[in-house]
């Protein structure tokens, strides 16, 4: 995925999501062709076992192509609806001593879910401290049916750029900003520079200090021989 289209909070709102009959227009014959596909996803926090975890809907076969380096061992969750199953993220795994065919209970403000783990996802980043279920399961389980809270769309880039895309796909859906992946790395990589120029600092402070405390006492022990 090289675009993110996540809703506009508006001000006072602690949460915003995106209608999922919006998405329709990413299949929209005039933006069709230059999107090779595009992944919905509904995150929320819940309890599992007593412990507060991430849940993740979406669309899991779309997942398979927008985020194709992820390593399942296992299987993945069958079908819409997941037939109440769910692939769960390596770290979830060890810290709740979850295994493959293991049944967990997912509670969210008191409604429940009892899922089957059918499958164990590696991907050396945030994925690993998640739950992955259908969409639809999640939507169910929240409260929140036709909703969802971001969108990855893996665009192509041979007919138009992708800053083009990603304001044609928020003029298309009201509400939303779409943001370049790219952007976000560079904003990150910026942030990571200062971080870095602010330790540079510190570290030559520090060094100057020990600098002046060693120069102040071979001055004192010149001064006293």
């Amino acid at each position: 995925a090289n675009i993110l289209v996540m809703p506009v909070v508006p001000a006072g709102v602690d949460e915003a999501y995106i209608s999922e009959k919006d998405l329709s227009f990413l299949d929209n014959r005039e933006i069709a062709p230059s999107i090779s596909t595009y992944t919905p996803y509904l995150y929320s926090q819940v309890e599992v076992d007593g412990q507060r975890v991430i849940l993740a809907g979406a669309r899991l076969d779309s997942v398979m192509k927008t985020s194709p380096w992820w390593q399942v061992r296992g299987s993945w969750p069958r079908g819409v609806g997941g037939g109440g199953e769910a692939m769960v993220g390596a770290q979830v795994a060890e810290k709740l001593g979850l295994q493959l065919g293991k049944n967990l209970t997912v509670k969210y403000k008191g409604n429940s879910e009892t899922l089957k783990v059918v499958g164990i996802v590696s991907t050396g980043a945030a994925e690993e401290n998640q739950v992955f279920v259908d969409l639809s399961t999640a939507q169910k389980l929240t409260g929140l049916e036709g909703k969802v809270g971001l969108v990855q769309v893996s665009a192509l880039t041979l007919s138009h750029p992708l800053s083009h895309l990603s304001q044609f796909i928020e003029q298309g859906i009201p509400g939303t900003e779409a943001r370049i992946v790219g952007q976000i790395a560079k904003a990150e990589s910026q942030i990571l520079a200062k971080v870095q120029l602010l330790m540079a600092l510190v570290a030559a402070l520090i060094l100057i200090a020990s600098g002046l405390v060693i120069l102040s006492t071979m001055t004192t022990t010149l001064l006293e021989r």
